[in-house]
């Protein structure tokens, strides 16, 4: 990355984004080892920390190369971890990215996800260059998709089984945001 590998940190009231670090592991292993936060997610449930440490070194490893951004969650007052989102396709000629996100289910319904979608999508805006932004979502997620028109997102519409995983195809929801949609 052009910054010398520097990840960007983003802070609010509530919260502050910042990259994690091996110390989150057994946190990240918590989140995805829960199946009520996995219900419509395209992974499947860890079995092992190691999978925890292996998915934090994945999303380094892809900031380093310039494919992705990924940001800890973390509560401003206890520094504790309580998810991640983030920039995961990042198509710099196009200037557009697709967005994924996950929280700990005891911190659901406290508007931490806005908050913390808030920050990114002034980040991708207006640091990244970006022009759109792309979420892609199950349709039985109504939290997400909730979540989403909040921030000013557009339904665009339903891809018809355009993934698979846990050995099924899903439809997924398009949703996306231009730049100059985003209310800050």
């Amino acid at each position: 990355m052009s910054e010398s590998f520097h990840f960007p940190m983003l802070s609010s009231e509530r919260l502050i984004l910042k990259q994690p670090t091996r110390a989150d592991a057994d946190a990240v292993f918590r989140i995805f080892s829960d199946p009520k936060v996995l219900r419509f997610y395209n992974v499947d449930l860890m079995g092992k920390r190691e999978e925890a440490v292996a998915l934090i070194e994945s999303r380094r490893r892809r900031y380093e190369l310039g494919y992705g951004l990924r940001w800890g969650i973390f509560l401003r007052i206890s520094g504790e971890y309580i998810g991640s989102c983030g920039f995961e396709v990042w198509h710099k000629p196009w200037r557009f990215s697709e967005i994924g996100y996950e929280l700990a289910q005891e911190h659901w319904r406290q508007g931490y996800m806005t908050e913390a979608l808030r920050m990114m999508l002034a980040h991708g805006f207006d640091h990244m260059h970006l022009h759109r932004i792309e979420a892609q979502v199950e349709p039985l997620n109504e939290p997400s998709r909730k979540v989403l028109l909040k921030l000013g997102f557009r339904e665009e519409g339903i891809a018809r089984e355009r993934g698979f995983w846990r050995q099924e195809f899903h439809d997924l929801t398009q949703f996306a945001l231009l730049a100059p949609e985003f209310v800050r």
